[in-house]
């Protein structure tokens, strides 16, 4: 059996990309033990800690089920072989020479099994670290209780915390709470065993974006006065008379600012009505939280979103969309995160899922003046929302013509109006002009330019002007491909404009910009193109495509010298 000083469990759920960071700030040596919990990841974790498990046996790999953090750490415990325990969040690393100087303390003894050992740590955020110290001041376990949930003087991370194993015989992670799980069990230790502190930064804590850790309880409809019984049952059932009437005191105050957390949390997550909620049961504990500004100021700004919700808001969802959404208003689509696809002035497209349903999702903030003087200096109406595109993408569907399949549109503000486009993805598709660029076919590309030729006419006949009718964005259908059918989806509808009647010179700039297009990739068949659209529309229009083919031609030549 190996005489480990030292644990370091690290829990882990899809963190691949962060952990093999982790595990290399930890130093190897033959008296720490690493333990890596999988917690039912369905990414690379297994691999990663498979080949870094050939350069250190001292770490042990487990995979189980997934069941949340508590779980993962539970299950941790019981496997460990030494008698202090640590532990770290994948996507956290530890400092290795404070890890070195703690171990060479532990090896001379300076530690018993009734010590809790806090350290320092650093906080990162993006390219700034910041030394985030400890202040432990001696006194009644009360005290340290207070410092920790009130005063905010003790800062427990659990990668900055050393425990006793022994410790674990009374009490473990709570694996009914997904979240806010180490409080009841940091609340026990400061209790129960006698806190040393460790002037080390003992570790750094990454924040970024698609960080699991969340403010807050998680679950909209948590009982928090079970939550708060449940953080001091332990201390309350073993106090004495006077420190009992402390922690009382103190579970009376943590319950009041727990419920401001979450109000500030709910806030966060744009859950406004929540929000309001849990600010108004803060009061009722305890009035004077009226007088925290930070929170104040989050209330009132929630009422006024509830009102923008409710009378400044548009909201349109499909039937299928609308039994995995129907719980989320218009703010919490647009704080929807994922794989950024597009990101262009205003507008950014994000590919992301819900409830296991993977869409797109295009957001449209209101355009700067910037933005708006140089769409007009440019002769292009600027885009002021997705509305435009919504509206084309179902103008299309009810006459028949491919294109995506908008999910839900929202538009919201009092005056400068944000708004969202969600669609279906497209699968087992092809841009036209990269599939024209590889396709040898010349019958093959003359049979889709006669369908391209077909669609152009058909929604012209309707009144519609998409204003970027290039060939890119014509998508063709690979799978009916292979089943020797001609399946076309146009896309890209955001400029789209609708008439009673085009005039010759909208039509003659769409024909432009597609022969332009289609020059780029095929010049051998433009002249079949036009044959296929309208060889007399483009007789009699010649000295205007002309010219402004040339344009187009200028002003690709200027980009692509930009690039």
């Amino acid at each position: 059996m190996h005489n480990y000083l030292l644990t370091i469990i690290i829990p882990t759920y899809n963190y691949g990309q962060y952990i093999l960071n982790c595990l290399y700030s930890i130093p190897v040596t033959g008296n720490l033990e690493i333990i890596v919990i999988d917690d039912g990841s369905t990414d690379n974790t297994r691999s990663i800690v498979a080949d870094y498990i050939k350069q250190n046996k001292s770490c042990r790999y487990f995979y189980k089920k997934n069941g949340g953090s508590s779980s993962a750490r539970n299950f941790g415990i019981s496997k460990a072989k030494s008698d202090f325990l640590m532990f770290l969040d994948s996507d956290d690393s530890v400092e290795t020479k404070s890890i070195e100087k703690l171990l060479t303390i532990m090896n001379n003894g300076a530690f018993t099994q009734e010590n809790l050992i806090i350290g320092n740590h650093f906080s990162k955020n993006f390219e700034k670290r910041k030394l985030v110290k400890q202040y432990l001041t001696s006194g009644l376990k009360s005290n340290y209780i207070y410092d920790y949930l009130i005063a905010k003087k003790i800062k427990m991370l659990s990668g900055a915390l050393v425990f006793p194993k022994k410790f674990f015989r009374i009490t473990n992670y709570p694996e009914s709470y997904k979240s806010s799980e180490d409080i009841p069990v940091n609340i026990a230790a400061l209790f129960f065993l006698n806190p040393i502190y460790l002037n080390l930064p003992l570790m750094t804590y990454n924040h970024h974006p698609d960080s699991l850790r969340h403010s807050g309880l998680g679950d909209d409809n948590y009982n928090v006065d079970e939550y708060v019984n449940y953080c001091f049952k332990a201390p309350l059932a073993f106090a004495s008379a006077k420190e009992k009437k402390d922690i009382l005191r103190i579970k009376k105050l943590f319950l009041s600012q727990k419920l401001l957390s979450l109000s500030r949390s709910f806030f966060i997550k744009k859950k406004y009505n929540l929000s309001t909620d849990y600010f108004n049961k803060a009061l009722g504990k305890n009035f004077i939280n009226i007088t925290k500004l930070s929170y104040l100021r989050k209330y009132i700004a929630a009422f006024i979103a509830i009102l923008r919700l409710h009378f400044f808001t548009v909201l349109k969802r499909e039937e299928s969309f609308l039994k995995i959404s129907h719980h989320m208003n218009f703010d919490e689509f647009f704080l929807i995160q994922g794989n950024v696809v597009r990101q262009v002035d205003n507008r950014q497209t994000i590919f992301c899922s819900l409830n296991k349903l993977s869409f797109f999702i295009k957001k449209h903030k209101f355009p700067s003046l910037n933005e708006i003087l140089k769409s007009f200096l440019s002769l292009k109406y600027p885009i002021f929302g997705a509305k435009n595109e919504y509206i084309a993408l179902s103008f299309l569907k009810k006459n028949k013509i491919n294109s995506l399949t908008p999910l839900a549109y929202g538009s919201s503000g009092f005056f400068f109006k944000s708004s969202f486009l969600i669609t279906k993805p497209m699968e087992n598709v092809e841009q036209l002009d990269n599939f024209f660029k590889k396709t040898k076919s010349l019958a093959l590309k003359k049979q889709i330019l006669i369908e391209l030729a077909k669609i152009i006419r058909i929604i012209q006949s309707l009144g519609m002007i998409h204003r970027d009718l290039y060939l890119c964005h014509f998508w063709i259908d690979l799978k009916k491909l292979k089943k020797n059918e001609i399946k076309i989806y146009i896309i890209d509808l955001h400029r789209a404009v609708f008439k009673n009647k085009l005039s010759q010179n909208h039509k003659m700039k769409e024909l432009s910009d597609f022969i332009f297009s289609l020059e780029l990739v095929a010049s051998n068949l433009v002249l079949f193109f036009i044959d296929e659209f309208d060889k007399k529309f483009y007789i009699n229009n010649k000295v205007n495509i002309d010219n402004r083919l040339n344009y187009l031609k200028k002003r690709y030549q200027k980009n692509l010298g930009k690039k």
